[in-house]
């Protein structure tokens, strides 16, 4: 009789991984995955995004969170953020009537839940705390040697920003006399730059901590001094970013890109206010968890500002003031944005008409409860049906 083959090195040790991952969970851990599984099934497939998805993203936050065990008030906090990311207005669905049409789902609706979702991962990885200072760094820069690159740097950005003061803060002015260029180039432009000065300012910050080597106070102060310079210059081309943006915006309105630009040069600015402040005070262990708990945040509060309701308003304001409307892009936003177009009433009738026809595609039933179709429903109540036919919508996606 033949004794049967050990398995080879790499399958036993992928089994013991196995067995070791198994041991590892927790008795109920297969039973909550198998719930998670169902409860997807029942509350996403066929149905419109709305308090069902809320309800399962809560839940997988939950499930993971309890998995990974309440260690400490950090662990509670980040498990909370990643739980309220995934149900910004779960709770406030539930008001809605639900035998009523509604629209099918849409990436408008989706899309922030699957960042709620990939943002929990985000958030388990920085619960272990802040970084845990090791042994003392081998010193390989000395004096002169930091000195003399930092300094050229901190020139460098001055003499950038100082040059390009005009083109910085130009403004109107700027773009109108200048040949060739468009406000879209402006704000590229703009853009562009601080994303270079903040990412070398991060990394410049990083290195100099990390391989400076200082002698004394003295030594100490001039480091954090460079430092805390290129901080602020970046602030500065910061602020003329988000300045050629609003020039754009104003002139041609506000789209979810732009939307996102905007936030996404308000958080670069909070990230280089915490690194400055870490500069100024030289204690950065509080830093990879600060900028964690303003990423979630902000996530979250990006969500909760309802963006396409925005983008809806104030187009509809520069509409009143200007006579200028894209309303083939607002027709393409989500319900969310019904309030502005039904308030435009004949002057829109094509982009209400749209909207109303997503509305009615399919009811929502308990499972796609949403807070943004009910008030859209709402709004769009008693607004006529357009009287011509209208064209086909542009392919947004």
């Amino acid at each position: 009789m033949t004794r049967p083959e050990a398995p080879a090195g790499g399958e036993a040790a992928a089994r013991r991984g196995l067995r070791a991952a198994v041991d590892a969970a927790p008795p109920w851990f297969a039973g909550a995955v198998l719930g998670l599984a169902v409860l997807a099934a029942l509350a996403l497939v066929g149905r419109p995004a709305g308090l069902g998805l809320a309800l399962l993203g809560g839940a997988l936050c939950a499930v993971a969170a309890l998995a990974a065990g309440w260690r400490d008030p950090w662990t509670v906090a980040c498990w909370l953020l990643a739980g309220l990311r995934r149900l910004p207005l779960g709770p406030l669905a539930a008001i809605a009537p639900f035998g009523r049409a509604a629209a099918g789902t849409d990436r408008a609706r989706l899309e922030p839940a699957f960042r709620g979702g990939a943002l929990a991962p985000l958030l388990l990885a920085a619960r272990h705390g802040p970084a845990r200072r090791g042994g003392p760094a081998r010193a390989r820069l000395a004096r002169l040697e930091w000195v003399l690159p930092l300094g050229a740097l901190v020139a460098l950005f001055a003499a950038f920003v100082a040059l390009q003061l005009a083109t910085l803060f130009g403004g109107r002015d700027h773009v109108l006399r200048t040949a060739g260029l468009t406000y879209a180039e402006y704000a590229r432009q703009g853009f562009g730059q601080l994303i270079a000065a903040a990412g070398l300012t991060l990394a410049v910050i990083a290195a100099a901590r990390r391989w400076a080597r200082t002698a004394g106070r003295r030594d100490e102060r001039l480091l954090r001094g460079l430092l805390a310079a290129l901080c602020v210059l970046s602030l500065v081309v910061l602020a003329s970013a988000l300045k050629r943006l609003g020039l754009y915006e104003q002139a041609f309105g506000f789209t979810r890109l732009r939307l996102l630009a905007d936030a996404h040069i308000l958080w670069l600015g909070a990230v280089l206010v915490l690194a400055l402040a870490a500069v100024v005070t030289g204690a950065a262990g509080w830093l990879p968890r600060a900028v964690v708990a303003l990423s979630a945040t902000g996530a979250l509060a990006f969500a909760l500002s309802n963006p396409d309701g925005r983008i809806a308003e104030r187009n509809g304001e520069r509409y009143a003031s200007s006579g200028q409307l894209d309303l083939a892009y607002l027709a393409g936003l989500s319900a969310d944005a019904a309030p502005a177009p039904a308030r435009l009433g004949s002057r829109a009738p094509c982009a209400v008409a749209r909207i109303r026809s997503r509305l009615e595609w399919q009811p929502d039933g308990l499972a796609g409860a949403n807070l943004g179709r009910f008030h859209a429903r709402r709004a769009l109540r008693g607004v006529p049906a357009p009287a011509m036919a209208c064209p086909e919508p542009p392919d947004w996606s």
